[in-house]
């Protein structure tokens, strides 16, 4: 690898891509969903993995999905390109909502969705403990091992708190702020380098 290569991607991560852990996208991707993207890692087992972008905010309204919950306001997510018209969401309240699953470091998945209603309409489910998303991030068996191997991703920790309080836009430069000082000067390289 010559020194620009070095300079823009990715080092070898020691963290496993397991649940509760995220991928931060190398400042170069250019894919639409994924550039600069931070990924929380739902699942990763032999038949592939699972994850949310968590920095992906929509247009949409709570509303838009279900009229019913008329004086909520919580921002929905795009969770990535994988059946788009599904709901997904995480959450900090662990077995008050039943069916939901633990991810890693207070972080929890799904939930009985009935039971999540009541809870948004009362305000006990709000921006700081509870997030919505559209879609899901999938990849095959070992597609994303392949990926992290070819430096598109690199590893790195999440606690709930950075997800609920760390404003969307922010995450990234957030995350990678985390990674390091080997990591500073990717904050610096402009999203279109062509244009700079």
């Amino acid at each position: 690898m010559n020194d620009i290569d070095s300079f823009f991607h990715v080092r070898p991560s020691k963290i496993p891509p397991s649940s509760g852990k995220i991928l931060l996208a190398e400042p170069l991707m250019q894919d639409p969903y994924f550039s600069r993207s931070v990924i929380l890692i739902v699942d990763n087992n032999e038949t592939g993995a699972f994850g949310l972008i968590l920095n992906n905010p929509t247009d949409f309204s709570i509303q838009d999905l279900d009229p019913t919950l008329v004086n909520a306001k919580t921002t929905i997510y795009w969770g990535g390109p994988v059946e788009e018209g599904s709901l997904f969401f995480i959450h900090t309240l662990g077995n008050l909502i039943p069916d939901s699953h633990a991810v890693a470091n207070g972080i929890y998945c799904g939930g009985n969705w009935e039971i999540i209603k009541e809870m948004i309409d009362d305000n006990i489910l709000n921006e700081q403990n509870f997030r919505l998303f559209l879609g899901y991030s999938g990849w095959t068996e070992k597609q994303l091992d392949d990926e992290i191997n070819r430096k598109s991703w690199v590893v790195s920790q999440i606690d709930s708190k950075m997800i609920f309080e760390t404003p969307s836009k922010e995450l990234w430069n957030a995350s990678v702020t985390k990674l390091g000082n080997q990591y500073v000067h990717w904050m610096h390289i402009p999203e279109s380098p062509e244009f700079n």
